[in-house]
């Protein structure tokens, strides 16, 4: 084998990188550009390993590296520097780069055997023999001849001559663009390559290029309404999104490519680009985490619209917990933000002089789209994972305040962070209930009976509960799902038709198309041990904490028989929050004072069977509130009416009868303001043993 020597003329440091990396499938760099302005590349057949930026990676150059002159006149040797065990993904042999073995000498013919069997690899042989690398290249210890040969072999390599080493392989600077491989914005997401040798060359309209590589760096598969056959280049991908909206115009019940219809992926103009056109857009991207055609997305103009940047968050929570769950709307995305745009009238302010904390719409709705892909979930289910994730940062700052002082108990911290509840609870009486038990298998469970489930066990309120379907030892599931069922099949349970179990309480309804955590898909128990942690996150503490205390040492109130007039606003405001869902946010000037109600006069009757229903009667109708700025919000006092109403029930069930595995009635269980009921009102409750 003949290999041309070239006397004076080294190669510079990239293309020492590139003989080392491509030998590790790491980082693959143009000859022609320095590393520090080199975008990230990856071999294809590594993409399940976390890549280091060129940048990052810093080589010696081959012109500048140190040579031993010593008296003797021994050949001068060019060294390379070993291979970081986290650029080749693997452990260093001999351990650290301090503890790394003596140099290996190698001959020149050992050198170019090397390469000749690394020619005759595939990738994945290439990729086994990355852990020797290091090693193996660590030293040349042959004199300039044998550098000048493998210096001559890397610049054939990378000129494009047709008998130079792995020339087979490799495609000329012209053509390199498509050899390159682009990495995902993280190490979860798998290399993707912009062009296939094999794949036509002819220039891409540019939206669907940008759109292309925001899929497959991102890893938002699930916004792509069409089957993708894997691996796909950027360019391919563009061409099947072309494609799709070809078919689309035939058929427009096939599915609509949803991200297409933002802003930030509409150029100002229409025009195609070819692979290194497309290079160069991509070079010019700031960060890696950018998407669409990013220099569109910055200015505000004076009078247009835009949004404080201190505000949103609280804008996308509005618009993304509000997303439609039905087919139809969900993949909608122009219209959405249209009509939420007309709806969030308080964004737009055309008087305010300081723009440089604002965002324009184009730089709102880059957010928007970015936090849709990000949730990896179906635009229909957008607004439950959306609240899902805004539940676990919420938990992780509440945590993050107790173990800053509050609560040194590690083994609380584990279980409160638990993706699975704990074996048991304990109510306000101090007795023990469960979330769900061993047997039941993976049960689904729509959250309003969930909850309502949870109030019925942790207070102990079972006199709300029909008779017909409470038994001894049920959890929480065990009592949503015998509710549930009760329900389905015509029965009704007055309670659980309060507005804190139903949507619309605070009088904010929801439209048909959407959904809130009250109305949502059925919860696993994961799912409401989410919820109810964060819900209830003081209390749970308390009871977990507690969980070995005696009765006496418990939530349980101690007082007896007290009207709630004579309570204070601080209790009664809390007593109503731990009851039902999140409690709703009102106006001041929405408070009321309660004029002193009988509870007779909102027990059910045969012709209301809804608690919301007859307490909504009796406000409207009967004028039983007066406004006071110390007073209650409505659905405040609707809260504390159900705490009064199912004391009531429980606390005419005869203790005796109860064959329960929370605590019965005693001379120290609270009830609020409950009168005895004339003989027919309400028969006595009693439950199976």
């Amino acid at each position: 084998m003949q290999h041309r020597l070239h006397r004076g003329k080294t190669p510079s440091s990239s293309v020492l990188t590139t003989i080392l990396l491509s030998c590790g499938g790491k980082v693959i760099s143009d000859s022609s550009a320095s590393l520090s302005g080199s975008p990230r590349y990856t071999s294809s057949s590594q993409e399940d390993r976390p890549v280091v930026p060129a940048e990052n990676v810093k080589f010696q150059s081959v012109s500048n590296a140190a040579r031993d002159l010593a008296p003797n006149k021994r050949r001068a040797v060019k060294r390379c520097p070993v291979m970081p065990s986290e650029v080749t993904g693997y452990p260093l042999l001999g351990g650290s780069t301090e503890d790394a073995l003596p140099p290996k000498r190698m001959c020149l013919e050992s050198a170019i055997g090397f390469l000749d069997q690394a020619s005759a690899m595939s990738d994945d042989a290439i990729a086994k023999i990355d852990s020797v690398v290091a090693e193996v290249l660590e030293g040349w210890d042959e004199g300039d001849d044998v550098i000048a040969d493998i210096d001559g072999i890397v610049e054939d390599m990378l000129g494009g001559c047709s008998d130079a080493l792995f020339g087979s392989a490799k495609k000329s600077n012209a053509e390199e663009m498509g050899d390159k491989v682009c990495v995902g914005v993280n190490e979860y997401i798998p290399a993707f390559q912009i062009t296939f040798p094999h794949e036509d060359a002819s220039s891409v309209e540019a939206k669907y290029l940008v759109w292309a590589y925001d899929i497959l760096s991102h890893g938002w598969w699930h916004l792509v309404p069409f089957q993708v056959k894997k691996p796909i280049s950027v360019f391919g991908l563009a061409r099947n999104a072309i494609e799709w909206e070809e078919a689309r115009k035939a058929n427009p019940a096939l599915k609509v490519n949803v991200l297409l219809e933002a802003r930030c992926y509409c150029p100002s103009r229409k025009s195609a680009w070819d692979t290194l056109t497309f290079s160069k857009w991509l070079k010019s991207r700031q960060s890696a985490s950018d998407i669409g055609f990013r220099k569109m997305c910055g200015k505000i103009r004076r009078g247009g619209w835009f949004i404080l940047s201190s505000r949103v968050s609280d804008a996308q929570h509005d618009l993304l917990t509000r997303w439609p769950v039905n087919q139809e709307w969900c993949d909608q995305f122009a219209e959405n933000m249209r009509r939420w745009r007309c709806r969030y009238t308080n964004a737009i302010n055309r008087g305010l002089p300081d723009l440089s904390a604002c965002l324009s719409w184009l730089q709102f709705e880059e957010l928007v789209v970015k936090r849709m892909g990000d949730l990896r979930v179906p635009l229909n289910e957008v607004s439950k994972e959306y609240r899902k994730t805004e539940r676990r940062q919420l938990m992780l700052l509440k945590m993050a305040e107790l173990t800053g002082g509050m609560m040194n108990d590690a083994s609380l911290v584990k279980v409160m962070m638990s993706n699975s509840p704990p074996s048991h609870l304990v109510n306000i009486s101090g007795s023990t209930c469960q979330v769900v038990t061993e047997t039941e298998t993976a049960p689904r469970i729509p959250s309003r009976y969930l909850v309502w489930a949870y109030d019925i066990l942790n207070h102990g309120w079972w006199g709300a509960v029909p008779k017909t379907i409470l038994s001894p030892g049920l959890s929480v599931f065990e009592l949503a799902q015998k509710a549930w069922e009760w329900e389905t099949n015509g029965g009704s349970i007055y309670t659980l038709s309060s507005s804190c179990y139903t949507c619309g309480e605070g009088g904010k309804p929801h439209m048909a198309t959407e959904s809130c955590e009250r109305c949502e898909e059925s919860w696993s128990f994961q799912e409401f041990w989410e919820w109810l942690r964060l819900r209830h996150f003081h209390n749970i503490y308390d009871q977990l904490k507690n969980l070995s205390h005696s009765i006496k040492d418990s939530r349980r109130p101690q007082s007896q028989f007290l009207h709630w007039e004579k309570r204070d606003r601080h209790w009664l405001l809390k007593t109503a929050d731990e009851i039902g869902f999140e409690i709703p946010v009102g106006k001041d000037d929405s408070r009321f004072e309660m004029i002193h109600e009988s509870l007779n006069k909102l027990l059910p009757t045969t012709d209301n069977r809804s608690l919301a229903g007859r307490f909504a009667m009796r406000r409207f109708r009967d004028g039983i509130f007066r406004k006071s700025p110390n007073g209650l919000y409505p659905w405040e006092h609707e809260r504390l009416i159900v705490h009064r109403i199912s004391s009531y029930y429980t606390h005419q069930i005869d203790p005796s009868a109860v064959n329960s595995p929370i605590e019965a009635p005693t001379t120290s269980f609270f009830v609020l303001d409950c009168p005895p009921l004339s003989v027919g009102q309400h028969p006595k409750q009693t439950i199976p043993p």
